[in-house]
């Protein structure tokens, strides 16, 4: 693996587009590889779970794990403080959710 190239490369061998979002929010997206996980997501039969779930997931079991906000920044490519406690936050959930799945 060439550390130099991006991590997901298309069939030609070339880097996936990224681009802003929309003109008001400028944050980058890349919509092929967002439809693609969606997909992998679906077939796995993992209901509405998307690429946030994972990264927030990824990030909660790296801080499980003893790393700190700055490691985990980055290691998902973030450079706000504030971005990388977001992913950390607990969400509310109501009470009938938390527990279905254990009757």
């Amino acid at each position: 693996m060439d550390p130099h190239s991006a991590l997901f490369l298309t069939e030609s061998g070339k880097a996936f587009r990224v681009r802003a979002r929309g003109p008001d929010d400028r944050r980058p997206t890349c919509p092929v590889l967002l439809a693609t996980f969606a997909g992998i997501f679906r077939r796995a039969g993992w209901r509405g779970i998307n690429t946030q779930h994972i990264r927030r997931l990824f990030a909660q079991r790296v801080a499980g794990k003893g790393a700190d906000k700055q490691q985990l920044g980055a290691l998902l490519g973030l450079t706000s403080d504030r971005s990388v406690k977001r992913l950390l936050e607990r969400r509310w959930r109501p009470l009938p959710d938390l527990v279905k799945d254990l009757v």
